[in-house]
């Protein structure tokens, strides 16, 4: 039972201290057996919009998820990458493929590189079938890329899907999960899986460099030296580096911040 009065609640008897605001019946309007509240319609395209519609161009947006600004680089940005084969191609017998072999394989590689002793209850874990020797190639490929890591790096510590949040020149939140970011005594490296099969390595890292870099603007901001940035190209079993100061970064900037407010990015995050 609930009885209202002024400035309490009573439920069941019990007496609880809140507002209490007592409405007018005739502010309601009937339709069919329900009660709406008589108000302002709501507005037609914006955060609380009832129907979808293009943002405005050439504005700046509230959010960016890092991920979205793959591609977005001015693509004449000289690079100076460094390239390391960790092991053999990965031949996989499997029906994914596109996104749903791509996630798999970055669980893959996020579980096993943590604890590898969990390579037997992959198919409990994931929920995907995979063929033994299929399954067998992956734990193998996790574990010469861990070894790989830390001997090439000098890895002492290693965060595993580690959220950044950051806000770039234009305002705009940036917002995103970097697969590894891995403490060396020269700083940390940000390494991101991908599972594209790729033949072109400069143009692959190109079209990753914005999503990267975006990471470690939002590292630096949180005061860590960041000495590089690189993809673990897991299909191939090699990595492709960038060090630090090893790129033209602010004509890259300026070419993602002008596709961003042109709209070429992810749209707005309501």
């Amino acid at each position: 039972v609930l009885d209202a009065a002024a400035d309490e609640l009573v439920v069941a008897g019990r007496k609880f201290q809140c507002a209490v605001s007592i409405a007018d019946p005739s502010e309601f309007v009937a339709l069919g057996t329900h009660l709406l509240w008589d108000h302002a319609p709501q507005p037609v395209v914006g955060r609380r919009a009832i129907r979808r519609a293009e943002a405005p161009a050439g504005e700046t947006p509230d959010a960016v998820a890092a991920s979205a600004m793959a591609g977005l680089g001015d693509g004449t940005s000289p690079m100076e990458l460094e390239t390391a084969r960790y092991g053999a191609e990965l031949e996989l017998e499997t029906e994914l493929a596109g996104a749903q072999l791509g996630t798999y394989l970055h669980r893959c590689f996020e579980l096993l590189g943590g604890r590898p002793d969990l390579g037997s209850r992959l198919r409990q874990i994931t929920g995907v079938e995979m063929e033994a020797p299929s399954q067998e190639r992956i734990v193998a490929a996790v574990a010469r890329f861990e070894a790989w890591h830390r001997r090439r790096l000098g890895t002492e510590s290693v965060m595993r899907e580690w959220p950044v949040l950051a806000v770039d020149e234009n305002g705009s939140v940036v917002s995103g999960e970097a697969d590894l970011v891995l403490q060396t005594p020269e700083g940390v490296w940000v390494l991101d899986h991908k599972s594209d099969r790729v033949d072109d390595l400069s143009a692959t890292f190109r079209k990753y460099l914005p999503q990267l870099e975006a990471y470690a603007t939002a590292l630096r901001e949180e005061g860590r030296t960041v000495a590089g940035i690189g993809i673990n190209l897991i299909r191939r079993g090699e990595v492709v580096l960038m060090r630090a100061g090893r790129a033209a970064i602010e004509p890259l900037r300026d070419g993602v911040r002008a596709r961003v407010r042109n709209g070429a990015s992810a749209p707005r995050v309501p």
